[in-house]
């Protein structure tokens, strides 16, 4: 077992019986430090909510200044909490941060990028900062994902260290946005509806396990790096013992309210049951001479879920939580305080998605080539039909004014004849010859709020109903005509569900023309679940107008 192993291991069987001490309040790893100087050696960190003479201390209560033949190390930690941002009274007005040179025309509120603001739609009083874009490590067809903090899209109770998590998202329904740092939004980009819906993640108290993956929607712009740091450059090593002993593991990052700070990891703390030996680090800001400790900062509330990137941009883990030092444990000689982040090591958060939750997500960072590798998450998505997964397309313009999908079969061959003898076959009765003077009527429209308008393309995807039109085309084709139907549900829900959605958005963002034809139409349909196409035309021609 090498050194470091051994040095956590030690620590982590202490943890039980350190925390039963009255005021210990975490324990971990780090250097021996003398007067806030590394002396070169690894410790069990011991973390107190304050230090007392050795005389007012029990013999009992005393902490031993050997473990397992590893020095012991006290620091002072209080006001350990979670670091997202509560938002301010009604009315009240957000302070407005001096962007870093070059942001905004490097990335756009439309783009998304590491250093972004994230809110969920549990309780829309906190919000925090995107980490990573991440993507699917194997599969032809990989997903995008933002990667940020658990607790941040969730809606929490209490203050301080004694914060808690009450109502969290819930999978593949919950929505995520993207909402101005200063406070407003912009509904062209994603607050209405967000850029993607919550699929995976946790929280365990204040631990390292506090990470959530939000799928990304078709047509988001996103890039593989982060504000103000670059294109990411991969996954950083964890620091070992040597590097906290000598001070020399520096970490910077961008946070959506503090933008960019640097600093260097000092020790970590070991989180009980949240799983051995994993453990948060413990990052400490950069201190200017003659700077008080406590006026600067490596994160603060808000910044939860960035990356803490080395200084060549590859990511080690992702910011947490915040707390508060004695400056003097880090600064020789210095008094007050220090404002110190908690950051999860991105190695366990892989592992964690990858072999641990259910269902499993195989994750990596992206990796951008340069800063203006802005990439769109292709039009691709899933539903299921009838309870079957099936991967849908966003038909292009053209095949959509011609009611047609492009896909395989008689459709796809011959769609010039496929479509004449469909529009001959609903003209045969009343109820027909309504539809295809409404598409001839509207077509254009739908078509074009379809593939340019955000809430209608979000609103097709997501109901489903980009699935359901792939399945309708099938139904014409002469070898499906007594094998395809229907569904009868979309996404485990009747398939009237996801036409009542779509009618909703349609009527909302389309002409009046438009929505007094659907309010027409809608009322009308008949039950089609569950029907051939020459069933389908005969209840077609059994259906009053």
């Amino acid at each position: 077992m090498d050194t470091d192993a051994e040095l956590y291991a030690a620590a982590a069987r202490a943890t039980e019986r350190l925390l039963r001490i009255p005021g210990v309040n975490a324990v971990g790893v780090g250097p021996k430090r003398v007067g806030g100087v590394a002396q070169g050696v690894g410790a069990i960190q011991v973390h107190v909510d304050h230090k007392r003479p050795l005389s007012e201390v029990d013999k009992v209560d005393r902490i031993p200044a050997e473990i397992e033949g590893h020095p012991t190390n006290v620091a002072t930690l209080i006001n350990r909490r979670y670091a997202a941002l509560p938002d301010p009274a009604p009315g009240e007005c957000y302070g407005k941060r001096q962007p870093p040179p070059d942001i905004d025309t490097q990335f756009k509120d439309a783009v998304l990028a590491g250093g972004g603001p994230i809110s969920g739609r549990v309780d829309e009083t906190h919000r925090g900062t995107i980490g990573l874009l991440m993507e699917d490590v194997a599969g032809t067809n990989k997903k995008i994902y933002a990667l940020t903090c658990y607790h941040v899209l969730c809606k929490l109770s209490g203050t301080g260290s004694d914060q808690t998590v009450v109502a969290g998202p819930v999978r593949e329904k919950a929505i995520v946005g993207q909402v101005d740092p200063n406070g407003s939004c912009s509904c062209s980009h994603c607050c209405d509806d967000g850029f993607g819906e919550f699929v995976q993640g946790e929280v365990f108290g204040h631990s390292w396990r506090d990470m959530a993956l939000v799928r990304l929607r078709p047509g988001t712009k996103y890039i593989g790096g982060i504000k103000a740091l670059g294109p990411v450059a991969g996954i950083a090593p964890n620091p070992t013992v040597d590097q906290l002993n000598k001070d020399t593991y520096l970490v910077r990052k961008y946070g959506n309210v503090t933008g960019k700070t640097g600093g260097r990891v000092v020790s970590s703390i070991i989180d009980p049951g949240a799983g051995d030996p994993v453990a948060h680090f413990v990052v400490v800001p950069h201190i200017p001479k003659g700077a008080a400790p406590d006026s600067l900062h490596f994160a603060v509330e808000g910044d939860s879920g960035a990356a803490v990137v080395t200084p060549d941009t590859r990511v080690m883990g992702m910011l947490t939580g915040i707390g508060t030092y004695e400056a003097k444990e880090f600064f020789p000689g210095t008094d007050g305080f220090v404002n110190a982040t908690l950051v999860a090591p991105l190695s366990a958060i892989l592992i964690r998605f990858r072999q641990q939750l259910d269902p499993k997500f195989d994750v990596t960072p992206v990796l951008a080539t340069s800063p203006n590798d802005i990439r769109t998450v292709p039009p691709n998505a899933t539903a299921l039909l009838d309870g079957e997964q099936v991967a849908v397309r966003m038909p292009s313009a053209a095949a959509v004014a011609q009611g047609l999908a492009q896909g395989p079969g008689e459709a796809a061959r011959r769609p010039h004849e496929v479509r004449d003898r469909v529009r001959a076959d609903l003209s045969a009765s009343p109820f027909g010859q309504e539809l295809v003077r409404l598409w001839l009527r509207h077509g254009p429209e739908v078509v074009d709020l379809v593939n340019h308008d955000r809430q209608v393309l979000t609103t097709w995807h997501r109901s489903g109903a980009s699935a359901v039109h792939q399945r309708l085309a099938r139904l014409p084709d002469t070898a499906a005509l007594t094998t395809a139907r229907f569904p009868a549900t979309v996404n485990d829900a009747p398939v009237a569900d996801c036409v009542a959605r779509m009618h909703a958005v349609l009527a909302r963002r389309g002409s009046p023309a438009l929505r007094a034809a659907l309010d027409w139409l809608v009322p009308r349909l008949p039950d089609l679940a569950g029907l051939t196409y020459p069933q389908l035309l005969d209840v077609f021609d059994g259906t009053r107008v």
